[in-house]
């Protein structure tokens, strides 16, 4: 993970351009219906259209909603007193009791001219704007900017998770989720002027509530039950926004609580095992009224504090576990093993610690001098098994143990409870592989499969972003990375399968010991300009594997993960001005080799500048140990130049391989503007990938 902070600095300028989004509500509709979602975010200007992945699913418009700016005295007591008419049923426009010249001080505002005709979402916006204090410590940049999305859901559109992207003229937005349902949905009522007061949902089972979480607040949902019914309460809320950045603990903990008519506690949930996101089951003691209760559970809140609870009668579903990854292993079932436990090997079991305190035990026979893997499969298919496994000699003398085996942070699990060991056996016998629950629990939930096998190196790969704007002939670096298993340390090498003319320029290959580096992708530049799906492939020997496309995301300031997306995005753009002037003298040398204390000389060509123009070189994915320690210009015919740049290493630097990447930063006079004034401007621009050995790799 070596200088991840130094390239993620290179990608800033990008990141700063890139659509948003922050949230959606609601998150979801059912199959049948037109929803409008109003969706938070940043950066949305430039919005062509939304789309979401899947079919049935369309997003027939995407409207952005103008920052609502504040308003004091008589343009605000006209604007109230319009809404107070509309909400009273009165059409009449107040009249405006100000002079003419008074008039041209008041803000601007769409809405503010036509406050009968909006819709209901867009009063609710206007209304929270008017009588809403701003709170400027609540205020988060990443979800100030609003957009209304009309999606309409086909009947026949197959239930189940989506993801809702947003279209720019060359930007597409990050992915968030989006559920297709099949029984009625709601949203929580609008805000209403006060004094009177937001009402309640009410609704009947079976149905989805959808709302949103403000500070200090909890929603309370009316329903009524019968004795002895059966309501199953399931909530998705960290599951729509994974990861917030500036909050702690850097998402939403939604708590569930049901009272009946008395105000006594029937139900209350505030998780599902290690998931934030609560499942409440209860049984209704008596036929009555009832009140659902949803908050956080230390109080906060803010927009993007989105629920959508499920409540559906009936028992519980069955926790249910997903399928382990295709070893092509020999499976057996801990409960039809013989009473000796012992197993072949190599070989994948699938076990349970049925009750607190429990253990299972496999033997294996082995030989001295034999390397044995074994691996848990539990959090990771989202068991609550907090795993410990230990094993030990034929003498019963412990070989090894381990807890919690420490991996990348990918995807929404924050503990990685999977426990993961390998030894090398000391003697001729029979080994006892010993899988505990370290918090000394169990029950019917606590599923798992453990591996016991041989060293097999391999690899689970990542491309970061998900959606990708590609320069139209130049080079757009993104970000590859690796999580290496059992010693795999070999290069890899990438396929692309897209539409339209996209390739990889430069270095297409992740040299080896590399866990992270950035390779380039060019298109043609025609008239293909929407965005396509596209998908990368890593090969390395026998091993083909799908690189999965990911989003980074921050959580609570400090702390970064990547969260999987179902596709790839590519979409062409523009490439920068003057970075057609500049390319490698030898496009087909990829790889340099130096010596640690050693120097390399890179060459370009570069075409003649416009007048006035300069440009810099610099080494943008910086390794620890080299340096870009000197620039020479050769010129030639015409303003024509070689450009030679010599990287230099230090003495103490290790060996290692590495993808580098080399920025051009060009100085040009832009034409004059109105006034006659000249501005200075800069172009900044990447070169392809190559690829640098030092020590001779």
């Amino acid at each position: 993970m070596k200088t991840a902070l130094i390239w993620s600095i290179f990608l800033v300028s990008s990141a700063l351009s890139a659509q948003h989004i922050g949230y959606l509500m609601p998150a979801g509709g059912k199959a049948g219906e037109t929803v409008e979602v109003l969706l938070g975010g940043q950066q949305l200007w430039g919005i062509r259209e939304g789309f979401v992945t899947g079919k049935g699913v369309t997003v027939e418009s995407v409207t952005l909603v103008p920052g609502v700016p504040p308003v004091g005295g008589k343009q605000r007591n006209f604007i109230v007193a319009w809404m107070r008419n509309v909400v009273d049923g009165k059409n009449e426009v107040p009249e405006k009791k100000s002079d003419p010249e008074e008039l041209k001080e008041w803000r601007k505002h769409p809405y503010f001219d036509k406050i009968d005709k909006l819709t209901p979402l867009e009063f609710h916006i206007l209304t929270e704007s008017v009588f809403v204090q701003r709170n400027s410590l609540q205020m988060s940049p990443a979800i100030n900017s609003l957009a209304i999305l009309k999606i309409r859901i086909a009947p026949d559109a197959a239930p189940g998770r989506r993801e809702l992207r947003l279209v720019g003229n060359t930007k597409l937005s990050n992915p968030l989720p989006f559920y297709v349902g099949t029984v009625p949905e709601g949203r929580e009522p609008f805000m209403e002027i006060p004094p009177k007061k937001r009402e309640n949902m009410r609704f009947k089972v079976p149905f989805v509530l959808n709302g949103q979480i403000m500070p200090g607040e909890t929603d309370t949902c009316l329903f009524s039950a019968k004795k002895g019914e059966k309501l199953v309460f399931r909530t998705k809320a960290r599951t729509l926004v994974p990861f917030m950045g500036d909050c702690v603990p850097g998402y939403f903990q939604c708590t569930l609580e049901v009272l009946d008519s008395k105000g006594k506690r029937v139900g209350y949930a505030d998780d599902n095992y290690f998931d934030p996101d609560p499942v409440l089951s209860c049984v209704i003691p008596e036929d009555g009224e009832y009140r659902l209760l949803v908050r956080d559970a230390i109080y906060r809140g803010r927009a993007d504090f989105v629920y959508r609870i499920c409540v559906t009668e009936g028992d519980a579903p069955a926790y249910k576990l997903l399928e382990p990854p295709s070893l092509n292993l020999p499976t057996a079932e801990s409960a039809k093993l013989p009473a000796s436990r012992e197993t072949p090997f190599p070989v994948l079991l699938k076990g349970r610690i049925a009750e607190p305190g429990a253990s299972e035990i496999y033997k294996v026979k082995a030989v001295k001098g034999q390397k044995i893997v074994a691996e848990i499969f539990a959090r990771r298919l989202l068991s609550p098994l907090d795993s410990y496994l230990a094993v030990s000699d034929p003498g019963g003398k412990p070989v090894a143990a381990n807890d919690d085996f420490p991996r990348f942070k990918i995807g929404p699990i924050l503990h990685h409870a999977d426990s993961f060991l390998c030894f090398t056996a000391p003697e001729d016998g029979e080994y006892t592989f010993r899988v505990t629950d370290n918090t000394g629990k169990g029950g019917e939930d606590y599923g798992y499969f453990l591996r016991i096998d041989r060293e097999r190196p391999s690899f689970n790969i990542y491309s970061v972003p998900s959606s990708l704007p590609v320069e139209m002939g130049g080079a757009t670096p993104f970000e590859i990375i690796v999580e290496p298993q059992e010693g795999f340390c070999d290069e890899i090498r990438l396929e692309l399968k897209a539409p339209h003319q996209y390739s990889f320029v430069g270095s297409s290959a992740i040299p080896a010991g590399c866990t992270r580096a950035f390779v380039t992708l060019s298109c043609a530049p025609d008239r293909n300009r929407g965005f396509v799906p596209a998908e990368i492939t890593a090969v390395s020997g026998k091993i083909r594997k799908k690189v999965i496309p990911a989003d980074e995301m921050t959580q609570a300031f400090a702390y970064t993960h990547l969260v999987p997306s179902g596709e790839f995005f590519l979409l062409k753009r523009w490439r920068p001005y003057g970075s057609e002037l500049f390319a490698w003298a030898n496009p087909k040398q990829l790889r340099w080799t130096l010596a640690p204390g050693g120097t390399v000389q890179l060459k370009l060509l570069r075409k003649p500048l416009p007048k006035e123009a300069g440009c810099e070189f610099r080494l943008q994915n910086e390794v620890k140990g080299v340096t870009l320690a000197k620039v020479e210009t050769a010129e030639k015919e015409k303003g024509a130049a070689e450009v030679t740049l010599t990287l230099q290493t230090d003495k103490t630097i290790k060996e290692q391989n590495f993808n580098q990447l080399v920025t051009v930063i060009l100085s040009y006079n832009a034409p004059p503007n109105k006034e006659g004034k000249v501005l200075r401007r800069k172009s900044e621009f990447a070169l392809p990938a190559v690829q640098i050995g030092i020590g001779g790799k």
